[in-house]
């Protein structure tokens, strides 16, 4: 697994994402677009995947 962050405004290059098997994106409200930082959004990827395996094994 390969996991890249982009940046909040600019994103990730369109090559990068043609070629990904997956895109995840963090909802926001409103059109702030500069309150996540890199670190903080990993963490909240991080955590999914964390419940996401825990309780697909309890089901």
């Amino acid at each position: 697994m390969l996991v890249i962050l982009g940046n909040e405004v600019s994103g990730i290059d369109k090559k990068i994402l043609k070629i990904s098997d997956y895109i995840i994106e963090i909802p926001k409200l409103g059109e702030v677009k500069e309150s996540l930082n890199v670190s903080i959004c990993f963490s909240i990827f991080a955590s999914y995947l964390s419940f996401k395996d825990k309780f697909s094994k309890t089901v």
